[in-house]
């Protein structure tokens, strides 16, 4: 067959370009197109629940000892905060909403953290976490005041120590690190100290029938005339001073409504009094005095008329009155501590402890409720539980003759020793007073022996 040279040109020309279609090169990239507008930045989130302040006092504890833990916790929406409060293995910790009780470990040396989660309720949520410790070791100091320290001793608000020696006439203010800050001359022998409100320290004399009214700074104030052998006292919260004269058998008052202080007998033997040893006044301001010589406390009222007589041991000499207004009383012959309670309506007198004691003088209560004792011959302070129970024995050394004792802010006990002419500070054993500086209704010092 023939064919013509234009259809063989067409057919060839046909093939050649389908081969270069099949093996040609890759085309050329197209250029990149503009780009595009930025993203609009989204709303701010809601802020979430702040923990504004986390707290634990004291933050370092004697073994089984127990500390209070507050957090503050804010958060903008105005919803009511929960609190959920942990503790790391051998630390225990209750919390109260904001508040929380921790109790160490039974072990010196022990670290632990207390953990708080605030919790909004809408899913926000912020943790606070707290250090905690015992004392590496139990620290005891002994520091010297003047000649034979007896019964006198109580603290003020800055946490200074006020010794009343009996054998010196004399007082002296420690710090907290022991340093003697004043030392003043009062009136003969010593034996009870008080410090009211304003700092004001008032002193029991025995032997010179007076009270010694000095200043913070030492400095004498008045001298005001009492009855025989004055060795108890006590200041209510109006400010007014009362006196327990052992050997005339009256209580003391002295009031400030007139231009100048008025000291008057407001009970005697009449009232019940019988060697009245020590005083001290509940929230009620009514006045509580052991008498020594029958065996019994005398309630007074805050006019000195009497509202009850209750049977104790034999030789009361110590008084202190708890948080829920407890009178507890140490009886120093029959080595035993009364409590007398108002829970039935009418007052319970008990013997609660009966063991471990040896002639008990001194007597206080620390804010965890804990009942501390010296015992004058068993050269040592004991520390029970509310329900009479012993937790620990600390020596104050051979032949001391520990007196009375007093409890600090810090939970600090300071403990005059007789014959040895020091006070002991068993440091941080304790849980601070829950009425403090007053030595009228719950402060432990002020003279109750």
């Amino acid at each position: 067959m023939k064919v013509s040279i234009k259809t063989f040109f067409i057919f060839t020309l046909f093939v050649m370009l389908l081969l270069a279609g099949c093996s040609g090169s890759n085309g050329k990239t197209g250029a990149t197109g503009p780009q595009g507008p930025a993203g609009t930045q989204g709303p701010a989130g809601t802020p979430g629940v702040v923990i504004n302040s986390l707290n634990a006092t004291p933050n370092q504890l004697v073994p089984n000892g127990t500390a209070i833990a507050v957090v503050s916790a804010s958060v903008p929406t105005g919803t009511k905060l929960s609190y959920k409060w942990t503790a790391s293995q051998n630390w225990s910790v209750v919390g109260y909403g904001t508040t929380a009780t921790i109790t160490a470990p039974p072990k010196y040396h022990d670290v632990g953290y207390v953990t708080v989660v605030v919790d909004d309720g809408l899913g926000m949520t912020a943790t606070g976490i707290i250090a905690m410790s015992t004392l590496s070791q139990l620290v005891v100091n002994n520091y010297d005041v003047d000649y034979e320290p007896w019964a006198g001793i109580a603290i003020n608000a800055a946490g200074d120590i006020w010794v009343a020696s009996y054998g010196s006439d004399a007082v002296t203010e420690l710090n907290q690190a022991g340093a003697i800050i004043t030392t003043a001359t009062v009136g003969s022998s010593p034996y009870a100290i008080a410090i009211d409100a304003s700092g004001n320290v008032w002193v029991a004399n025995d032997t010179s029938k007076n009270v010694t009214e000095l200043s913070p700074t030492g400095n004498t104030i008045g001298t005001y005339t009492v009855g025989n052998d004055p060795v108890g006292i006590a200041i209510d919260a109006s400010g007014n001073v009362w006196v327990a004269n052992s050997s005339s058998n009256t209580i003391s008052e002295t009031t400030f409504t007139t231009s100048a202080p008025v000291t008057t007998t407001v009970a005697n033997s009449s009232n019940g009094l019988d060697g009245p040893a020590c005083i001290a006044i509940d929230a009620s301001g009514n006045v509580w005095v052991t008498n020594d010589g029958t065996d019994t406390v005398t309630e007074l009222s805050p006019t000195g008329n009497t509202i009850g007589t209750y049977t104790v041991g034999k030789d009361p000499v110590g008084i202190a009155i708890d948080a829920s207004g407890n009178v507890w009383v140490a009886n120093s012959s029959s080595n035993t501590i009364s409590e007398t309670t108002f829970t039935t309506g009418t007052p319970q007198t008990t013997t609660v402890i009966s063991s471990d004691l040896d002639e008990p003088y001194g007597i206080a209560i620390d804010g965890a409720g804990n009942i501390w004792v010296a015992n004058y011959d068993g050269y040592n302070v004991n520390e029970y539980s509310p329900n009479g129970s012993i937790i620990e024995t600390y020596s104050m050394g051979q032949y001391s003759y520990p007196v009375s004792i007093a409890i600090d802010a810090f939970g600090n006990v300071w403990v005059p020793n007789y014959a040895t002419n020091t006070v002991t500070e068993l440091v941080a054993v304790a849980q601070g007073p829950q009425f403090f500086p007053y030595t009228g209704p719950q402060f432990p010092g002020g003279g109750n022996y």
